[in-house]
C-alpha cells in the first residue's frame, strides 16, 4: 500500500509503503519524519480533526485553510496501532512496576 502526504509538520510531500496486516517498522536519524508520518497516519485513519491541523507546517500558520495536510492511501485502513512515546508511557513504565499487570505476565502461572 502506498502511502502519499502533503503538508505533514516538516514533510511537504513524500510517499511510504505500508505491507497490509503486518508489522511495519520503520527507522531512520532523528528529525526525519517517522513520527511526523506515524500521527498523520493516525489522525487522519480516526478523522481527528484537531490533532490534523497540528500537522500544518508553521511557515502556513497565516493560510491554513490553503495548506491543510493531506494524506492519500489510507482509505482502507480502519484501525492503526502506533508503537510510540505515549505508548511506552501509558504500558510499559508505570510508577511502580516496569510493565502494567508485570505480575499477571511474567509470575501467575496456572500452577
Amino acid at each position: 500500500m502506498r502511502i502519499e502526504m502533503e503538508n505533514c509538520n516538516n514533510i511537504e510531500s513524500g510517499e511510504i509503503n505500508i505491507i497490509e496486516g503486518a508489522l511495519n517498522i520503520k527507522y531512520a536519524l532523528n528529525g526525519t519524519g517517522k513520527s511526523t508520518i506515524a500521527k498523520a497516519i493516525d489522525a487522519f485513519v480516526h478523522g481527528d480533526s484537531a490533532k490534523i491541523k497540528e500537522l500544518v507546517p508553521f511557515k502556513y500558520m497565516a493560510d491554513i485553510e490553503n495548506n491543510m495536510p493531506t494524506v492519500r492511501g489510507i482509505e482502507g485502513i480502519r484501525k492503526i496501532a502506533v508503537f510510540n512515546e505515549d505508548y511506552i508511557n501509558q504500558y510499559v513504565f508505570q510508577e511502580n512496576e516496569l510493565i502494567k499487570n508485570s505480575f499477571e505476565i511474567f509470575v501467575k502461572t496456572q500452577d
